[in-house]
């Protein structure tokens, strides 16, 4: 190159450049592409959802689909019985919509045994939940009963007892009075008092005698 280049150089073989590898070398074969097909685990399944390390028994995270993934070195209670080394919960997958399929044999009945862990907020009552209580959008927090939901929201009575259509309300809120039956999502005869929010759940006032089914 330049102003006034050699037209010679290169023309034969033995007036190039060497080489720049040395004599004999080959990159190695490329690796197999990945396979789209679901990893069969061996029994006892246990994964570290939205881990790429595996921890005391429980394996990365090889089936998800969609979802993101995130992690965090929070201080982990294990008190709690059957609970996951601590490394577990410091590890999510998190989306509004993500599933894991893991093959199983035919006719095999397994325990599904989750465990969970908000890494993002520390703060009770962080995580808020969007219901509709007769129709009305209320938000409440994680963790609350519908019961609960619905006195926060200023609704005292839920249904009307059989006979005199009196107006009820959850009195014992530990399951015995049967004061706090709801219909749920269309379902009647549900218990406010024992039933915990969830997104998207519609509540209402539940009126006249129970249905029973047959």
């Amino acid at each position: 190159m330049g102003p006034k280049p050699n037209l010679d150089w290169g023309s034969a073989p033995a007036d190039r450049p060497p080489a720049t590898m040395p004599a004999g070398f080959h990159y190695p074969a490329l690796p197999a592409p990945a396979s789209d097909k679901l990893v069969s685990l061996p029994f006892p399944i246990r994964v570290v959802c939205g881990g790429g390390e595996p921890v005391d028994g429980f394996v990365p995270d090889p089936n998800v689909v969609a979802g993101g993934m995130n992690h965090a070195d929070n201080a982990i209670d294990t008190s709690a019985s059957n609970s996951a080394p601590a490394a577990v919960y410091q590890s999510e997958c998190y989306g509004k919509d993500f599933t894991y399929t893991f093959p199983v044999p035919a006719g095999e009945h397994c325990l599904v045994r989750l465990h969970f862990a908000e890494i993002f907020d520390n703060g009770a009552g962080s995580r808020i939940e969007n219901i509709a209580i007769n129709g009305q959008p209320v938000q409440c927090r994680e963790g609350d009963t519908v019961s609960a939901a619905m006195f926060a929201a200023g609704v005292v009575d839920c249904r009307d007892t059989v006979v005199g259509g009196v107006p009820r309300g959850p009195y014992c809120m530990m399951g015995i009075c049967y004061d706090c039956l709801v219909t749920i999502d269309g379902q009647p005869n549900q218990q406010g008092c024992m039933t915990l929010v969830r997104e998207g759940m519609n509540i209402e006032r539940q009126s006249g005698a129970r249905q029973v089914r047959t």
